[in-house]
This record gives structure tokens, C-alpha cells and sequence, in this order.
């Protein structure tokens, strides 16, 4: 189980939380800010106690002793909650699955609902506290558009929808009271802060990082001392101390120390068409030092899949790829995040169909423009990556020389079945049921859709690689599509990562998972 530690980085101990506390299961489900209570800091997350099954609660943990208590509890699934500076409960959420009815209520009882929506799966969050102290920020999904809504928490005034034009974006607030100050469009690496006096700031302390994209990572209560990230075509990754007060600015660390500006290769964003028509927005990262002319490609698409997104800066396992002489395209395929509702629902029901073919289609488009040769491209991913490059092999035939799949899916079946799939008030049921476009585990069409089914069909060597300690994607998806394969003649590799999890939290075993899928393109589909 992964935990979650405390760092103070004055003295430089650290403090691995909620493990006093011998109820609650240790694992952190969520987390809500800190405040500062009689000169003691005090973070506050949501966790489980045991023998609570699925209900969570919102703990508040000393962070110099480790010392929890239960600030709230809940029985309701999506469950949320936003504090004030003084770590108050200023709003609370919950979902109802019989209702169908996600409700925002004022402070941390009472039953009084002051915002409330109708959704099957709960498509709606709690952000945090609006532009003033008695107004909260709501993600709405539900509706034909995504919505931002600041919702007033005393019965007075209507809600305001913000950030109008903001499909990719974070949302920033006060160092002092956590109101609301602005968004970053992640996209453009551009802020938008409803203080004339901020957007003043941010603009003068981003001025000269022109050319790179730019996050902002931190700040302080007068937004005159800022951390930002910079990324670019020959910067892999720069965190600045900028300090308006004296107009300079200075570099703090590099992500990646060993790696040299000449070697990092350029990103940018291509966009094409799939087959129906969709305009599909990918990125597009060549190998440093080459032209782009008939260049090998590894195709990488992300995981999730609904609602996540590619955007261009520094990728290492792209730029891995790019290194080595191939070019790399990360297509943000339908159901992709950051690009309205209308494009992410497109995405339901589209596992091995629409959501693979937008995959091949730019290969087709950047073989048109004389980019890459289409016949020399192998397929690359993780988690649902994992899953898009067991099916560019298995229902795809004769477009890929090779496929890399990490902690990838290869039943959809058995997927539906782990997430309990019994019917009516299992949200992560419901959540399969719209993403599989299925109603049941057991329906042909996941078979026909499952790489493991298909096995037999599969025209490419695959390596699969593993962590053996993924509770996400368990590994006995890997293991029954390599007895699979194994069964069925075809050519493939097996790799499983001790001490893993699905997020390559490991830095030695994620450099074992890179060296390990680079290898296995370099065999199967030299640069040439």
C-alpha cells in the first residue's frame, strides 16, 4: 500500500501520515489543503476507517506529530469537501446513486441543499472556495457543456459560470485565504487572473520564457515571488525563482540535470482528421537533429482514456523514443480531456473501434505529409495505452511491427467484472458501463473488443511489462494474454517489475520499463 509523507523541509524530517490513526486504512483518498490552528500546521485528507467498506472521511492531521482526527464523516459516495483558511468545512457534497442527484450543501451539517444536479455517474466536483469566502467553485459535466460554476453558500445570488472558453485548465488560489485568483489554460501555458494587478504580474514574470511553455507551480501571498517550469524544444525541464520585486530570475533545478539541450527533440501540435471526420489534435515530438522526412514512428497513445490528456512539453518516454531516431505522436484521441463534452463523449463505447482507428489515422496522416514511414511504426503504451497497443496488433492487422504494453488491459470482460459490476448503486459499474459502451461483463461485443480473445490474430512480436504490484490493472492481465500468445504461436516477451505499481513510482524500475520497451522497438523496428 502507498503512503503518503510529510516533509518539513526546515529541519528536514519527514512524517508518513495517517498511520497513528489505527482505524483508518492508511491509504489517502483525497486531499483538501493545510491551515495553520494555535501555531500548529494541519493537512487535511480523506481516507477510509476500517470496516467502513467504501464510506470515506475527512481527517485533520498534525503535521508535526502525525496526530488525526475525524473533522467529518460520510456514507454517501463522491463525497467531497472545501475548508476555509481556518481548515473549516464551508461546503460539503454528496452523490445519491438511487436518485441519481449530486447536492452541495453549506457547512459541515445541515441538510439544506443550495446547488444540485442530475447525473448517473456523478460528473461533477467540488474545486474549492470561490472569489470570496461564501461562494464555492463546482466542475459540472453533466450538462451538453462543461461548465465551471461559482455557487454563493448563503441562499443569496445566482450561480456564475466562469472560465467560459477554459476546456484544459487549473484553477489557482490565494496563498493566504484560498479564494479563488484565476486559471492557467495548460493547453497554451497562458493565465487569465481576475486581478488586473496579478495578470500584470504573471505577464511580466513569464515575458522571458517566450518560447518555452510555462507552468505555474507556486507563489506567495502577494504574488511578487513565483516559481514557474519551463519546458521546451531545448529545455527539458527548468524550475525559475522569479522575483518581481527585483526583476530577476533565476534557475532552482533542472528536471532531468543529465540531459543536455541538444539532445531533447522538438514538440508541437499537429491536428488531422479521422475517418467520420473528427478533427483529432495530437503532439508531435521529432527526434533532435533530424529532418522530418520518412522518419520510423512510435505511436504512444496516454492512458485513462476518458477525459485525459496529451499537451506538449517534456514527455520521457517520448523523448526516449526521439533520441533514439523515431519520431513519437501522442494523439489526444475522442473521449480525450480538454477539448469540450461533445469530443469526450465520443469517446464512450469506442474501446477498440473509433477510439483505435483515430490512432491509425495519423499514421495515414503523417505519411500524407511525408513525415514518417507508415510502414515502419510500432505501437506504445500504459494502462489503456497498454490495452490500444495489445489491439493495434490483435484487431488491427498490418499496421504496426511491434507493440509495448504496460500494466495494459486484455479483457475488457474480466475489467467490467473487477469493478463490481452488480447493477444499480455501483458507481464504478456505471463508469465502466459508459466508457465499454456494455452493459455486462459477459456481452460479445467485449470479447470481440478483448486482445486476449484475439490472440490468435496477433500479426506483430509483443512485449508485455508489468509491475507486480498493480492494483489498478492486476497482472493477471498480462499473464493470461502471454499464455495466450504463448498458446497461439505468436512471438512475445514477458516482463514483470518487482516492487511495481501501476504508476512506475519506482525510479529503478521505470528506467528498467524504458530501457526494456526502447530495446524491443530498436529490434523490431530499427531507425534505420
Amino acid at each position: 500500500m502507498m503512503s503518503t509523507v510529510s516533509l518539513n523541509v526546515k529541519t528536514g524530517k519527514s512524517l508518513e501520515l495517517l498511520t497513528k490513526r489505527t482505524s483508518a486504512i492508511g491509504n489517502i483518498l483525497g486531499y483538501y489543503g493545510t491551515a495553520e490552528l494555535n501555531g500548529h500546521r494541519f493537512g487535511y485528507f480523506r481516507s477510509q476507517l476500517l470496516g467502513r467498506g467504501s464510506s470515506t472521511d475527512l481527517f485533520r492531521v498534525d503535521l508535526e506529530d502525525g496526530t488525526a482526527t475525524t473533522v467529518n464523516n460520510s456514507n454517501a459516495p463522491g463525497h467531497e469537501w472545501v475548508l476555509d483558511e481556518q481548515g473549516r468545512i464551508a461546503a460539503r457534497s454528496a452523490f445519491n446513486p438511487v436518485t441519481n442527484m449530486w447536492s452541495l450543501y453549506a457547512g459541515a451539517t445541515g441538510d439544506h441543499v443550495v446547488f444540485s444536479r442530475t447525473s448517473k455517474v456523478s460528473d461533477l466536483a467540488l474545486i474549492g472556495l470561490g472569489r470570496t469566502a461564501d461562494t464555492v467553485l463546482v466542475e459540472d459535466q453533466s450538462g451538453d457543456e462543461d461548465s465551471v460554476v461559482e455557487v454563493p453558500l448563503q441562499g443569496t445570488g445566482k450561480p456564475q459560470e466562469l472560465f467560459q472558453d477554459l476546456k484544459d485548465g487549473k484553477v489557482y488560489f490565494s496563498a493566504d485565504h484560498n479564494t479563488l485568483l484565476g486559471a492557467m489554460d495548460l493547453h497554451r501555458g497562458d493565465a487569465d487572473f481576475f486581478d488586473p494587478l496579478l495578470k500584470k504580474r504573471f505577464k511580466a514574470a513569464r515575458k522571458p520564457f517566450a518560447k518555452y511553455h510555462v507552468s505555474l507551480i507556486s507563489y506567495d501571498a502577494a504574488f511578487d515571488r513565483l516559481i514557474l517550469l519551463t519546458e521546451g524544444a531545448d529545455d527539458a525541464g527548468t524550475y525559475w525563482f522569479v522575483d518581481l520585486t527585483s526583476g530577476k530570475a533565476s534557475a532552482l533545478a533542472q528536471a532531468y540535470p543529465d540531459i543536455q539541450p541538444a539532445d531533447v527533440g522538438p514538440a508541437s501540435l499537429v491536428r488531422y482528421k479521422a475517418g467520420d471526420g473528427l478533427e483529432i489534435e495530437a503532439i508531435l515530438t521529432l527526434p533532435p537533429g533530424r529532418k522530418p522526412e520518412r522518419l520510423p514512428l512510435v505511436m504512444l497513445p496516454h492512458g485513462g482514456p476518458i477525459g485525459i490528456t496529451d499537451r506538449v512539453r517534456f514527455d520521457w518516454w517520448a523523448q526516449a523514443f526521439a533520441s533514439r531516431g523515431y519520431a513519437v505522436l501522442q494523439p489526444n484521441y475522442r473521449g480525450s480531456g480538454g477539448y469540450g463534452s461533445a469530443f469526450r463523449r465520443a469517446g464512450y463505447g469506442e474501446w477498440g473501434r473509433k477510439m483505435q482507428s483515430d490512432l491509425s489515422d495519423g499514421i495515414a496522416f503523417l505519411a500524407s505529409q511525408g513525415t514518417i514511414d507508415p510502414k515502419r511504426v510500432c505501437i506504445v503504451g500504459g494502462s489503456y495505452g497498454g490495452y490500444a497497443a495489445l489491439a493495434g496488433v490483435t484487431l488491427q492487422q498490418g499496421v504496426y511491427r511491434c507493440a509495448v504494453s504496460y500494466g495494459g488491459v486484455s479483457d475488457l470482460g474480466t475489467m467490467m467484472a473487477r469493478a463490481g459490476h452488480n447493477g444499480r448503486n455501483n458507481l464504478a459499474a456505471r463508469w465502466e458501463e459508459r466508457a465499454m459502451g456494455a452493459t455486462w461483463s459477459g456481452e460479445d461485443s467485449l470479447r470481440a473488443r478483448s486482445p486476449l480473445h484475439q490472440a490468435s490474430k496477433a500479426d506483430a512480436p509483443i512485449l508485455l511489462i508489468h509491475g507486480k504490484d498493480d492494483t489498478v490493472v492486476p497482472p493477471a492481465e498480462s499473464d493470461t494474454m502471454d499464455n495466450a500468445l504463448q498458446k497461439a504461436g505468436k512471438p512475445h516477451q514477458l516482463l514483470k517489475l518487482d516492487g511495481e505499481d501501476h504508476w512506475l513510482s519506482s525510479p529503478a524500475t521505470r528506467t528498467q520499463m524504458l530501457q526494456a520497451s526502447v530495446n524491443f522497438v530498436l529490434e523490431h523496428n530499427p531507425p534505420g
